[in-house]
C-alpha cells in the first residue's frame, strides 16, 4: 500500500512553500509594500524530510526519507490577483523493518496556482497540479535457509486539486493569519509484474484518493528590510473520503484475489517554524524546520531552505 501511500504523505508534507504563494502575503514585496501589476517573483529551494512508523501486529516498520527541489516563478496579473507555476522534483526512500523490502521513488510535478485578494484583509485561491512516479521496489520473503527477492518497478501518476482562502490580521507586530481550504488528492499506480521468480506476482492497478479538508494558522512577524524575523504555520488536514484501499493480486484482467486495507492516517498535522530575511536588493532568504504526525501513529520532520527574487 505504501506505493501509494507513501507518495501521498511525502507531497502533504512538503506542501508548506505552495501555501505560502498562495498566501496574501504573497502579493507584497520584500519590502512590504503591494506588488505592481507585472511584477514578476522567481523563487526556489530544497527540503529534506523524515516518516517513521512503528511496527503494528502484522506491519513492519515503516522508514521514510525523502528530499525536494522545487522552482516557482508567479507574477501579479491585476490588482488584485496573483498566478504562477511551481515544479518540483523529489526522491524518496522507504524501508520496512524485519528487511521485508524497500521503495525507491522518483517524482515530478508541476502546479498552477492562482489568489485573489477579496479586500485589503482576506483572499481566496486554487490550484491545479499533476505528477508522475517512478517505482523501484524490492520485496524480500526471510526463511530459515535463505532469503527469496522480488522485484519491480511500478509506475504512476500524482494529480491534485485545491481552492481555499483566509484572511490575514495584524496584532502586537505580527500578522496572523487563519485559513482552510479542501482539495480533491488522488494517487494511481499501474499494474505491475515482479522479476520471475520463485516468489514473484503480479499485483493490479491502484488508486489511492482523498478528499482533504485543512485548516490553518500563520504567524509572520512584521520587521524592517534587512531585519531576520520569525514566521510559523500550523495545519490540521482531514481525510473525508469513505471506504478502504483495495490491493489486488493479479493482473487487472485476471485478479486472482483482493484485499482491502483500512485508509491510512484519517488525520495529519504538520507544524512549520523558521526566520526569514528580506534584503534591500528584493530578494529573500528563509530557513525552516517541520514536524508533525498522524491519526494511526507515526511522526514527520522535515529542514528546509527558500530563496526569492524579484525580477
Amino acid at each position: 500500500s505504501y506505493l501509494a501511500t507513501g507518495p501521498m504523505i511525502s507531497a502533504r508534507q512538503h506542501a508548506m512553500e505552495l501555501e505560502n504563494r498562495l498566501h496574501l502575503n504573497a502579493f507584497s514585496k520584500a519590502d512590504g509594500k503591494s506588488r505592481p501589476v507585472g511584477d514578476t517573483q522567481v523563487y526556489g529551494g530544497a527540503e529534506s524530510g523524515g516518516f517513521k512508523q512503528g511496527s503494528g501486529q502484522i506491519d513492519p516498520s515503516v522508514d521514510l526519507s525523502s528530499q525536494r527541489y522545487r522552482i516557482g516563478i508567479d507574477q501579479q496579473l491585476t490588482s488584485s490577483v496573483m498566478g504562477g507555476a511551481l515544479f518540483t522534483y523529489g526522491q524518496s526512500k522507504t524501508d520496512f523493518g524485519g528487511s521485508t523490502g524497500e521503495i525507491k521513488t522518483n517524482e515530478i510535478s508541476a502546479v498552477l496556482y492562482a489568489s485573489k485578494a477579496l479586500s485589503a484583509n482576506t483572499y481566496i485561491n486554487a490550484s491545479f497540479g499533476m505528477g508522475t512516479i517512478d517505482h523501484s521496489f524490492r520485496r524480500e520473503i526471510a526463511l530459515d535457509t535463505t532469503n527469496l527477492v522480488s522485484r519491480s518497478s511500478p509506475k504512476g501518476e500524482y494529480e491534485s486539486f485545491r481552492i481555499g482562502g483566509g484572511a490575514v490580521y495584524e496584532v502586537n507586530g505580527w500578522r496572523i493569519g487563519p485559513s482552510a481550504s479542501f482539495a480533491l488528492e488522488n494517487v494511481t499506480i499501474d499494474q505491475f509484474d515482479e522479476n520471475q521468480g520463485p516468489s514473484s506476482m503480479s499485483f493490479g492497478k491502484i488508486d489511492y484518493s482523498v478528499q482533504r479538508l485543512t485548516a490553518g494558522l500563520s504567524l509572520d512577524q512584521i520587521a524592517s528590510v534587512g531585519q531576520w524575523r520569525g514566521f510559523g504555520r500550523l495545519v490540521h488536514d482531514w481525510d473525508l473520503k469513505s471506504g478502504d484501499l483495495e490491493i489486488k493480486v493479479g493482473p487487472d484482467s485476471a485478479t486472482l484475489a483482493k484485499f482491502d486495507i483500512d485508509r491510512p492516517g484519517k488525520t495529519m498535522w504538520q507544524a512549520t517554524l523558521g526566520i526569514m530575511r528580506p534584503a534591500t536588493d528584493g530578494s529573500t532568504l528563509s530557513f525552516s524546520v517541520g514536524f508533525g504526525g498522524r491519526e494511526g501513529g507515526g511522526d514527520t520532520k522535515t529542514i528546509g531552505v527558500n530563496y526569492r527574487i524579484e525580477l
